[in-house]
């Protein structure tokens, strides 16, 4: 059996409050092997950031580790790091993407000089070496190298996510946690994002800690997925098999929760037939032959009579490019 790159043992953390403690993660386990990408998803305040926050020692009291959580990397105990060996374990054996990222850029210098400040705290570069590897980074996340001298003001959303994520493969990490990396961006730059991220990890091999509310864009993206409710991980499972055959009540209950874009099968989601219960629920993936992205998802039971309407609607559809749009709704191309 392959080591783990990263596991996870026991992990307990609360927030101490003046009256009593609030447990934010709740014993929980697990292992991202190397190259893997592995997702945590679930709703807000489930503690999933707080999870990523441990992996990288960055809280803060009052938030409390507790003693018999385990964090290794690599087979090296990350709670045991004194502080110099700390500061040199983050950035090159962990980085981190944050939430709303594209707003962590510094906006007052230049991208160079933020590329310059991380590889000069780490590898203590030259002006000319870091620039070299500035250049280096950008191109491979397509963006011109001339940039460079740009101010965070001067990129669009996607591009500004494209050079934070550039700036944490700069001193080459084993892992990558991000954290709702494509927050606030459109369905399309999500997906150029996502392909640039997957791209990239084939190249260099590290591995992916992805933490997102979006369960659809979890499935396709991740290799495993762990599901979080109220601290606790109910369930983990590989990617197909919790897209297919979820087992917990609340990963049924994610999946339930996606719009259906078909009137047939959303009739018979929200009004089953006497007999069917929630264990005859599960997720349907919409082709690209009946969605202008492949990043959506309905929750819908495909029994026998809705697939039969929905290759009726099918037939009602109008081709635009790749993709297909409804006719019957009206729908102007994309």
């Amino acid at each position: 059996m392959t080591q783990p790159l990263l596991s996870v043992r026991n992990l307990t953390i609360d927030y101490i409050g003046e009256e009593k403690d609030f447990r934010a993660v709740d014993d929980v386990s697990f292992d991202v092997a190397p190259g893997e990408v592995f997702g945590l998803a679930g709703e807000s305040g489930c503690g999933k950031s707080t999870i990523a926050f441990a992996i990288s020692r960055l809280h803060k009291p009052p938030a409390l580790i507790r003693r018999d959580s385990r964090i290794l990397l690599d087979g090296r105990d990350v709670l045991g790091l004194d502080r110099q060996a700390l500061a040199a374990f983050r950035w090159r054996e962990v980085a981190m993407v944050f939430q709303s990222a594209m707003n962590s850029l510094n906006p007052v210098l230049r991208i160079e000089r933020q590329f310059y400040d991380v590889l000069r705290a780490h590898k203590n570069v030259s002006r000319a070496e870091a620039r070299e590897r500035t250049a280096e980074m950008l191109r491979l996340v397509d963006i011109a190298p001339d940039r460079m001298r740009d101010y965070p003001h001067q990129f669009s959303g996607g591009m500004r996510q494209r050079i934070v994520i550039a700036i944490c493969m700069a001193l080459d990490p084993k892992l990558v946690v991000m954290d709702e990396p494509t927050t606030a961006l459109d369905v399309v730059v999500q997906r150029e994002i996502l392909q640039r991220i997957n791209e990239l990890r084939r190249s260099f091999g590290f591995s992916v800690l992805f933490i997102t509310h979006d369960l659809g864009l979890m499935v396709q993206f991740c290799d495993r997925i762990g599901i979080m409710l109220a601290g606790k991980l109910v369930e983990q499972n590989g990617a197909e098999a919790i897209y297919r055959t979820p087992k917990h009540a609340y990963t049924k209950k994610l999946w339930a929760s996606f719009p259906c874009f078909m009137e047939a099968c959303c009739y018979e989601q929200c009004h089953p037939r006497p007999g069917q219960g929630d264990e005859d629920l599960r997720p349907w993936r919409i082709s690209r032959s009946c969605c202008p992205l492949d990043l959506v998802f309905a929750a819908c039971r495909p029994g026998i009579g809705a697939r039969r309407r929905i290759r009726q609607r099918q037939d009602h559809l109008r081709p635009h490019g790749d993709a297909r749009i409804s006719a019957d709704i009206g729908a102007d191309p994309l």
